[in-house]
């Protein structure tokens, strides 16, 4: 062999043995610029204003209000984490049953306050339920949670609560009496602090008693205690938030 043959299959040789080495090297790269992009923080994600929309933050204030410590109130709580597939069913089913709840929702979740057993479904139902994809995805709910043995409560989104009447839909639904509160609830306290604000009406304004005001159950913040007289001559007390007409919470007694 002359000195060009050998010298053309040593090249040969060095080109074959780079290809492979160029391509690991490439495999290196590619894993390595993967790994980093999984572990940088994106930049495409920003934080919502507030976990519930305007209605169901109202709804939410006058349901912690209606329960108080009877029950612990969850939002928006992931149907997969309190239902799931019947063990009557084979691994495809359960598959199949699980990626039906996993993408749904309930709007709110009673829950015992000592086990954090699930109580209570409560559904807010706006307008956007009467479509007809919403419907069949409410129909697919009520029979989920009748196949499960959990309660479930569909409350009509409106723009307030009277607090007496929600604790009444809630102990229907769970199908038991109320239970004597242990303690006094937001509304319990305004209504003592009211009761005291009457019994000093003789007083003059300088001596009579400034009830403490409770927080609103629309938005939370403070209210103003107005004792209005009907064209009856009866009084009717009650409380009206401070950012009215902004917000309409009252609490009437």
């Amino acid at each position: 062999m002359d000195v060009t043959a050998l010298s053309s299959a040593f090249g040969n040789l060095i080109y074959l043995a780079v290809i492979p080495l160029g391509l690991f090297a490439l495999l290196i790269l590619i894993k390595a610029t993967t790994k980093q992009s999984k572990t940088s923080l994106p930049d495409e994600y920003s934080k919502v204003a507030s976990l519930l929309t305007p209605a169901e933050r109202s709804y939410f204030g006058c349901l912690q209000q209606s329960v108080g410590s009877d029950f612990l109130v969850f939002a928006k709580v992931r149907i997969a984490d309190v239902l799931e597939p019947s063990k009557r069913l084979n691994s495809k089913q359960r598959h199949s049953a699980f990626l039906r709840i996993s993408q749904k929702h309930f709007d709110f979740l009673l829950c015992d306050p000592k086990t954090l057993e699930p109580q209570l479904a409560i559904e807010l139902d706006d307008r956007s339920h009467q479509k007809p994809k919403a419907q069949r995805r409410d129909q697919f709910v009520s029979q989920a949670t009748t196949s499960a043995n959990l309660k479930l409560l569909r409350v009509t989104a409106a723009k307030g609560y009277a607090i007496d009447q929600l604790r009444k839909d809630i102990y229907d639904a769970l199908g038991i009496a109320p239970k004597l509160p242990a303690e006094n609830t937001a509304k319990d306290t305004a209504e003592n602090e009211l009761m005291q604000a009457l019994a000093t009406v003789t007083f003059s304004a300088s001596k009579r008693r400034k009830p403490t005001s409770p927080p609103c159950p629309k938005c939370e913040g403070p209210m103003n205690f107005q004792n209005k007289t009907l064209s009856s001559g009866q009084d009717k007390p009650q409380w009206v938030c401070n950012n009215t007409p902004n917000c309409p919470g009252v609490i009437t007694f």
